[in-house]
């Protein structure tokens, strides 16, 4: 009996064993499941865009056009998901809108650690207009919201080998001609996503640099933003305290410490960190990102801000899923504007055929309590007490090292961790002294954190010298190359012949004027400052390699031989010119030679894109197949997306199959200007088959058709349809050229003008359309022609504007150049009916409403645009208040009209009317400190001296001082020099010198961008027409006050 139980005994805990091992090999077999895919096909609730604009702008974002009307009222529509999952998190996209990460989601708590829109709601935020809130939104080019961030790109799915899974997306930027891709790779066994980026300058010249990834995270009370730093750049470079605002004292990486103010942008910076992250302590939940600092040294922190003017955005934006914010990765340190020039933080370039690669690391938090730091490794925290430390760790990958605590050189911990992935570490440790600096060290070099808050802390110069002289010639010339490197070449031409003119000997601006000339196709121009800075230094890499290019297109192949072959003495530009180089031995069938240097570019950027395309049709049409197929799987390696390599692929074996495959992978908003580019590509190197072949298969459109009539030696299509079609490239305007001298075609002279319009070329443009007289029948044709005479030609613009109208009376925009034009000749009748007709076709056509709105107030009828501002519904812009600027200005006039009648009770309840924030018309109310009243209380106060109520005159004349007093305690703007005007009438009136005085040295003080202004507004002068006609140049409540004056005090 007892030998029986004893073998039950044992049976038992064999079969225990037995099942407890397959338990495990079961659970292990888990962990190592590979990543996931699925692509389908959802309905989101969605508020569509709508209105492309037909009419080519010349602006910084041609020739991309911009969607112009929104909408409230939503529509189910199918997007394409793709959706990767593994054991921890799971991460959508949606390639059809610009391939933004749509949210990332943390499975053990269901919660998703990058913010999740319930909803796709397109609003006018973005550089074309349509842009969601959301997810993690990648920008490359020349500024944030990238012409791509809500249209289709290009994508694909690679499964890798280590189990993971990656989705590539990427698109050509047609602004830079750079192209630009992401890798999105969800690991089998990690818990994070990695998006590698890979951008690659394919032009010839250099380019704007801006690239920033702006990831949402849900905005709530709780939220804490882990971002080292001890100061926040400006986008003007300009620099303040991190983390606590040294004015209010207020903790600032609290999201609820930022109730003042208005809108948020801190790019945090000041310490040697990698990594910045979001805690939502209530949830004890958070989000992380990590890279190596070289590879993302900017981090940005962006809150709409908490007033309403702020909060109105959640609405606007999202549904149901709350308000956010955004963390972004930069790198350069901050998101640079115009006046940040005048800083160090200045802009940069894109070096011509340079690529940039990148990775950074995104994860979820959980349970910590915090963080202090954080990598790919896991996430520390660290909370100090009276007696020792908390310490908690949260690994993203499998550990199994060690950890080590130290002070004042102490061991005070050292033990094995054995961490399966997201598994909690958490210890107390005991110190003597609290204030003791401590070390932590996860493995030898895996996370090492020190709790000395000075150890890291840099000493990069923040402020320009003083003495430096903007109007020297290094102060043009920097001013220019600024512009530069930010595509206004108008106006950096400008700057860069001011610094010639007073040194014409100076190599940097001639540099640039050579890049400026050779960017805008005037080649001459180009060869000429690139000859004379050779004059000064032969030797000067950027003046040879300009020179060479030049003199590619000029056709004078020795002298940029000669100049590609100098330039390459210098590393900066050896990769450009050689592959340039190569590309001019390969146009002459010298293939040896045309290998060689392209192998000799790669030297000095492994990643050019060019010379593996280049290679690869080398080996093609030599039969050279082991140079062909190791250049194509070398490009396919790093570049996924890359389409003359699928191209090339599709040629290794041509059939129906493999065509259709290749066609598959071009899945952006416009196919066509991909097939333009990459046969362009071949044509620049003499290769019309391939070119052709290309543009055979391309979806058709003019700008296509004109090429392959050009390609193919034939005759013009006998139908053209111009819609939509905006040329930009030198290589599209010089076949343009060539074919006009064969076939008289309006739409040849367009496309041409467009292209040098664009090019700053506007006399030349103009002297073509002008032409082709009034030949065409396309209405976009005369608004452009109609753009591009001086103002003083108003009768051949409004000749211009009429045809185009006549030609299409239902688009609004040909009625609305009308209306402007109308308005600004004092012709307020025609004005007027044609706002209202047009206005009344499209009531849902706000920016219409706006237009005739604003007719209406010009002539004088406030009552009937104050009750159009009653019904409007505006959809507005980032930032803008154009709706409720026209509300408060209608109200304030019928105020004066009523205070001219002597009716001062009507007139205060319109007084206090226009003080609201109506949310229909898009704009919400900041908080009260950040409001300028001065003029409502200055007509509140004459209408309560009329009514002889003293003490009500006397509280809000004290109002108008106490709130520019105040206005320069918080320091937020600037007071402006209209309200400085009427508080200084303000001060006159309570006759207190002293306190007037110091208002008026401290406004100079904080402002000394305004101090000159502020002189210029002496007391003696503060009722004179002059100093009124002065700021009426510069603020709207000029015409208020001198609307008041004309009508009351008269």
């Amino acid at each position: 009996m007892i030998h029986g139980i004893c073998l039950n005994t044992r049976m038992r805990s064999f079969l225990f064993m037995y099942i407890l091992s397959i338990l495990l090999i079961s659970s292990h077999s888990f962990a190592q499941e590979n990543t996931t895919v699925h692509i389908y096909n959802k309905l989101i609730k969605t508020y569509p865009y709508r209105d492309a604009n037909p009419i080519p702008q010349n602006n910084i974002i041609y020739p991309y056009y911009r969607f112009d009307l929104f909408t409230n009222n939503s529509v189910l529509k199918s997007w394409k998901v793709i959706e990767l999952e593994n054991q921890y998190i799971r991460v959508l996209i949606l390639p059809e809108i610009g391939g933004k990460i749509w949210t990332a989601i943390e499975k053990s708590t269901g919660r998703p650690f990058i913010y999740d829109n319930d909803v796709v709601k397109f609003r006018d935020v973005a550089m074309r207009g349509p842009w969601t809130s959301g997810g993690i939104e990648a920008n490359y080019g020349i500024i944030g919201h990238t012409p791509n961030c809500a249209t289709p790109v290009d994508y694909s799915i690679q499964y890798k080998k280590d189990g993971s899974v990656s989705c590539f997306i990427g698109v050509l930027d047609l602004l830079t001609r750079t192209s630009w891709q992401i890798e999105i790779n969800l690991p089998k066994d990690k818990a994070y996503f990695t998006t590698s980026s890979f951008w690659y300058n394919a032009s010839s010249d250099e380019q704007p640099y801006y690239t920033w990834m702006n990831a949402a995270i849900l905005a709530k009370k709780d939220l804490q933003f882990i971002f080292p730093g001890n100061v926040y750049l400006g986008h003007e470079g300009q620099h303040h305290n991190w983390p606590i605002n040294h004015q209010n004292g207020k903790h600032i990486d609290w999201y609820k410490e930022n109730n003042f103010g208005g809108y948020k942008s801190y790019h945090v910076f000041g310490t040697l960190n990698n990594f910045f992250g979001a805690y939502w302590h209530d949830e004890d939940f958070g989000m992380g990102r990590y890279s190596t600092r070289a590879d993302k040294p900017g981090k940005k922190l962006w809150i709409w801000g908490l007033s309403q003017q702020g909060m109105i955005w959640e609405k606007l934006l999202t549904d149901s899923s709350g308000q956010y914010t955004e963390v972004q990765s930069g790198r350069l340190f901050n998101q640079a504007e115009e006046k940040s020039s005048y800083t160090p933080f200045k802009h940069k370039g894109f070096a011509p055929h340079s690529t940039d690669a990148w990775t950074e690391y995104w994860f979820p938090v959980v349970k910590t309590k915090g963080m202090v730091m954080a990598n790919n490794i896991g996430t520390l925290n660290v909370i100090k007490h009276h007696n020792g430390i908390d310490i908690y760790f949260s690994p993203l990958q499998k550990l199994n090292d060690s950890i080590v605590v130290k002070s004042d050189y102490k061991i005070l911990v050292e033990k094995k961790l054995q961490l399966n992935v997201m598994q909690l570490y958490h210890q107390f440790i005991p110190l003597v002294n609290a204030d003791s600096n401590f070390t932590i060290s996860i493995g030898k070099h895996l996370l090492n954190y020190q709790s000395n808050p000075k150890s890291l802390v840099l000493n990069r110069p923040l402020d320009l010298p003083i003495n430096y002289d903007w109007n020297s010639t290094d102060g043009l010339y920097t001013l220019g190359h600024e512009n530069m490197v930010e595509r206004n070449y108008a106006e950096a031409i400008k700057y860069i012949n001011q610094s010639i003119q007073k040194d014409s000997n100076y190599t940097p601006a001639l540099i640039d004027a050579a890049i400026i000339h050779y960017h805008n196709g005037d080649d001459l121009n180009s060869l000429f400052f690139s000859k004379r800075a050779l004059a000064i230094n032969t030797y000067q890499p950027a003046a040879n390699y300009y020179y060479a290019l030049a003199n590619v297109r000029l056709d004078k192949i020795p002298d940029a031989k000669d100049g590609f072959q100098i330039a390459a003495l210098d590393p900066g530009y050896r990769s450009a010119a050689f592959i340039n180089l190569a590309k001019v031995y390969f146009k002459e069938a010298q293939f040896d030679k045309a290998t060689y240097y392209a192998e000799q570019s790669l030297y000095t950027n492994y990643f050019n894109v060019d010379a593996y395309q280049l290679l690869t049709l080398i080996g093609r049409i030599t039969k050279n197949i082991k140079l062909q197929t190791s250049s194509l799987e070398k490009l396919l390696s790093f570049n996924s997306l890359n389409h003359i390599a699928a191209y090339e692929k599709y040629l290794l074996s041509k059939n129906a199959t493999n065509q259709k495959q290749f066609l598959a992978t071009i899945t952006n908003e416009f196919p066509g200007q991909t097939f333009l580019e990459m046969a362009i590509w071949y044509w620049n190197i003499g290769r019309n088959k391939e070119a052709i072949e290309l543009l055979e298969m391309s979806p058709i459109n003019t700008e296509i058709q004109i090429w392959k009539a050009y390609l193919k030696q034939q005759s013009l299509p006998d139908y053209l349809k111009p819609d939509m079609i905006f040329p930009f490239r030198n290589e599209t305007n010089f076949i343009l050229k060539k074919l006009m001298l064969q076939f008289d075609s309006w739409k040849l002279k367009y496309y041409s003008a467009l292209i040098e319009r664009n090019n700053n070329h506007k006399d030349l443009a103009l002297k073509l359309l002008k032409s082709c007289d009034d030949r065409p029948e396309y209405a976009p044709f005369y608004a452009v022609r109609a753009s591009l005479y001086n103002p003083e030609d108003s009768l051949l613009i409004l000749h211009d504007l009429l045809r185009a109208y006549e030609l299409e009376p239902t688009q609004w925009r040909y009625a609305n150049s009308l209306v402007e034009f109308y308005s600004l000749h004092k012709k307020l009748e025609e004005a007027i009916l044609l706002a209202k007709k047009t206005y009344e076709y499209d009531t849902a056509n706000y920016l219409m409403g706006i237009s005739y709105i604003q007719t209406l107030m010009q002539n004088k009828e406030y009552s009937t645009a104050l009750n159009l501002l009653q019904s409007i519904n505006i959809l507005p812009y980032e930032g803008s208040t154009v709706g409720r600027n026209l509300y408060r200005k209608a109200l304030l006039m019928l105020a004066i009209q009523q205070m001219k009648l002597h009716q001062y009770e009507k007139a205060l309840a319109f007084i206090q009317r226009s003080k609201l924030w109506p949310e229909n018309l898009g704009a919400g109310k900041p908080y009260d400190n950040m409001l300028d009243e001065s003029l409502e209380n200055w007509l509140e106060y004459q209408n309560y001296l009329a009514l002889q109520d003293k003490n009500s005159a006397s509280l809000t004349l004290q109002k108008i001082i106490d709130n520019s007093m105040q206005q320069l305690v918080i320091a937020e703007g600037s007071i402006s020099p209209f309200r400085y005007y009427v508080t200084m009438l303000a001060f006159n009136v309570i006759n207190n010198p002293t306190q007037k005085n110091h208002f008026e040295q401290q406004c100079i003080k904080k402002f000394p961008n305004s101090a000159d202004i502020y002189r210029l507004i002496k007391d003696d002068k503060l009722n004179e027409r002059s100093t009124l006609s002065f700021l009426s140049k510069m603020d709207d409540n000029a015409e208020i006050w001198t609307e008041w004056q004309r009508n009351v005090l008269q």
